[in-house]
Protein backbone atom coordinates (compact mmCIF):
# COMPACT_ATOMS: atom_id res chain seq x y z
CA UNK A 1 0.00 0.00 0.00
CA UNK A 2 1.56 3.92 -0.79
CA UNK A 3 0.49 6.53 1.12
CA UNK A 4 0.44 10.04 -0.61
CA UNK A 5 -1.19 13.17 -0.97
CA UNK A 6 -2.25 13.82 2.87
CA UNK A 7 -3.77 17.17 3.31
CA UNK A 8 -5.32 19.30 6.42
CA UNK A 9 -7.66 21.28 5.47
CA UNK A 10 -9.79 23.63 7.89
CA UNK A 11 -13.89 23.59 7.70
CA UNK A 12 -16.15 24.37 9.35
CA UNK A 13 -16.50 22.09 11.97
CA UNK A 14 -12.56 21.59 12.40
CA UNK A 15 -9.67 19.74 10.41
CA UNK A 16 -9.80 17.46 7.51
CA UNK A 17 -7.29 15.12 6.77
CA UNK A 18 -6.84 13.13 3.91
CA UNK A 19 -4.36 11.19 2.24
CA UNK A 20 -4.42 8.72 -0.95
CA UNK A 21 -3.95 5.23 0.27
CA UNK A 22 -3.25 3.50 -3.07
CA UNK A 23 -6.69 4.25 -4.83
CA UNK A 24 -8.60 4.62 -1.51
CA UNK A 25 -9.17 8.48 -0.42
CA UNK A 26 -8.72 7.81 3.57
CA UNK A 27 -10.22 10.94 5.37
CA UNK A 28 -10.81 11.87 8.94
CA UNK A 29 -12.61 14.42 10.40
CA UNK A 30 -11.51 16.34 14.20
CA UNK A 31 -12.83 19.38 16.32
CA UNK A 32 -10.90 22.30 16.41
CA UNK A 33 -10.12 20.60 20.37
CA UNK A 34 -7.38 18.36 18.71
CA UNK A 35 -4.49 19.58 16.50
CA UNK A 36 -2.86 17.51 14.21
CA UNK A 37 0.67 17.87 15.07
CA UNK A 38 2.11 14.98 12.71
CA UNK A 39 -0.36 14.40 10.27
CA UNK A 40 1.57 11.52 8.40
CA UNK A 41 1.29 9.34 11.54
CA UNK A 42 -1.86 9.43 11.97
CA UNK A 43 -2.46 8.27 8.45
CA UNK A 44 0.03 5.62 8.68
CA UNK A 45 -1.47 4.07 11.94
CA UNK A 46 -4.67 4.01 9.93
CA UNK A 47 -3.28 2.17 7.39
CA UNK A 48 -1.46 -0.52 8.74
CA UNK A 49 -3.78 -3.01 9.69
CA UNK A 50 -5.61 -3.12 6.50
CA UNK A 51 -1.83 -3.31 4.95
CA UNK A 52 -1.09 -6.01 7.29
CA UNK A 53 -4.57 -8.12 6.09
CA UNK A 54 -3.73 -7.48 2.22
CA UNK A 55 -0.10 -8.72 3.29
CA UNK A 56 1.45 -5.61 0.84
CA UNK A 57 4.36 -3.80 2.65
CA UNK A 58 3.17 0.01 3.66
CA UNK A 59 5.02 2.70 1.99
CA UNK A 60 4.96 6.08 2.41
CA UNK A 61 6.17 8.81 0.06
CA UNK A 62 9.54 10.10 0.92
CA UNK A 63 8.54 13.32 0.74
CA UNK A 64 6.63 12.87 4.13
CA UNK A 65 8.67 11.39 7.26
CA UNK A 66 7.71 9.66 10.49
CA UNK A 67 9.68 9.57 14.06
CA UNK A 68 12.13 6.83 14.92
CA UNK A 69 10.16 6.42 17.96
CA UNK A 70 6.81 5.92 16.17
CA UNK A 71 8.81 3.47 13.51
CA UNK A 72 10.04 1.39 16.05
CA UNK A 73 6.71 0.93 17.97
CA UNK A 74 5.05 -0.25 15.26
CA UNK A 75 7.48 -2.78 14.45
CA UNK A 76 6.37 -4.17 17.97
CA UNK A 77 2.45 -3.40 16.91
CA UNK A 78 2.71 -5.67 14.04
CA UNK A 79 4.26 -8.65 16.31
CA UNK A 80 1.69 -8.24 18.89
CA UNK A 81 -1.32 -7.94 15.92
CA UNK A 82 0.12 -10.70 13.38
CA UNK A 83 0.30 -12.94 17.04
CA UNK A 84 -3.05 -12.27 17.79
CA UNK A 85 -4.73 -12.75 14.57
CA UNK A 86 -2.44 -15.04 12.41
CA UNK A 87 -4.77 -13.61 9.18
CA UNK A 88 -2.82 -10.55 9.64
CA UNK A 89 0.71 -10.32 7.91
CA UNK A 90 4.12 -9.41 9.88
CA UNK A 91 4.69 -6.49 6.44
CA UNK A 92 7.52 -4.48 5.81
CA UNK A 93 7.24 -0.52 6.84
CA UNK A 94 8.99 1.86 4.54
CA UNK A 95 9.35 5.66 5.34
CA UNK A 96 11.85 8.47 5.59
CA UNK A 97 12.31 8.84 9.62
CA UNK A 98 13.05 11.87 11.33
CA UNK A 99 14.26 12.69 14.95
CA UNK A 100 13.51 15.67 15.87
CA UNK A 101 11.50 16.18 18.81
CA UNK A 102 8.61 17.75 17.71
CA UNK A 103 6.97 20.26 20.38
CA UNK A 104 3.89 17.52 20.61
CA UNK A 105 0.59 19.04 22.86
CA UNK A 106 0.42 15.53 24.16
CA UNK A 107 4.35 14.70 24.42
CA UNK A 108 4.66 12.76 27.79
CA UNK A 109 1.46 11.30 28.05
CA UNK A 110 0.07 7.75 27.18
CA UNK A 111 -3.18 6.68 26.67
CA UNK A 112 -5.01 3.02 26.72
CA UNK A 113 -7.28 2.20 24.63
CA UNK A 114 -9.77 0.39 27.08
CA UNK A 115 -12.43 -1.64 26.06
CA UNK A 116 -13.43 -3.41 29.50
CA UNK A 117 -12.31 -6.60 28.73
CA UNK A 118 -9.78 -8.81 30.70
CA UNK A 119 -6.54 -7.85 27.89
CA UNK A 120 -7.28 -4.03 28.01
CA UNK A 121 -7.81 -4.34 32.10
CA UNK A 122 -4.18 -6.26 32.04
CA UNK A 123 -2.72 -3.55 29.91
CA UNK A 124 -4.10 -0.65 32.11
CA UNK A 125 -2.95 -2.09 35.26
CA UNK A 126 0.54 -3.42 34.58
CA UNK A 127 0.98 0.34 32.88
CA UNK A 128 -0.43 2.62 35.77
CA UNK A 129 2.82 4.42 35.77
CA UNK A 130 3.14 5.66 32.32
CA UNK A 131 -0.46 5.95 31.66
CA UNK A 132 -2.25 9.32 31.56
CA UNK A 133 -5.80 8.94 29.67
CA UNK A 134 -7.51 6.03 29.23
CA UNK A 135 -9.78 5.86 26.14
CA UNK A 136 -13.00 3.61 26.63
CA UNK A 137 -13.92 1.92 23.01
CA UNK A 138 -17.30 0.43 23.30
CA UNK A 139 -18.21 -2.69 21.33
CA UNK A 140 -14.05 -3.86 20.39
CA UNK A 141 -13.76 -6.89 21.22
Amino acid sequence: MYITDIIVERNLVGSLLSAKVDDFQLKFQFSDEWSLPNKVETVRLASLVCAMFRNEPLILDPKFSVSSVLLKNIHKYKSIFSAWFGYLNNIDVVAQVHDEIEDLPFQNQAICLFSGGVDSLHTFLENLDIVTHALFVGGFD
